[in-house]
């Protein structure tokens, strides 16, 4: 889809809903259902890399406690875990 017509669509967002035909009506329908769908899936997207991060994190505490337990660290890092 080129932008022209993806700027035609959303044309249809600025028209009154009492001068909408039925085929704005459904243009307007389906662009804000893939709208939400894009949005869900950002979101998704935005949990999956914040478990990853954690996931990260807490590994990387628990090589840091390992390593202060064998003497190879001498001091615990001050970043926190941001849940």
């Amino acid at each position: 889809m080129n932008k022209v017509h993806i700027f035609k669509k959303l044309l249809v967002f600025s028209i009154t809903d009492a001068k909408k035909t039925v085929q704005d009506r459904e243009v307007e329908r389906l662009l804000l259902e893939e709208m939400l769908e894009v949005v869900e899936q950002r979101d998704a997207l935005v949990a999956l890399l914040e478990e990853e991060r954690l996931k990260e994190r807490k590994e990387d505490l628990d090589i840091e406690e390992s390593m202060l337990k064998k003497g190879l660290l001498t001091a615990r890092s001050d970043a926190p875990i941001h849940v």
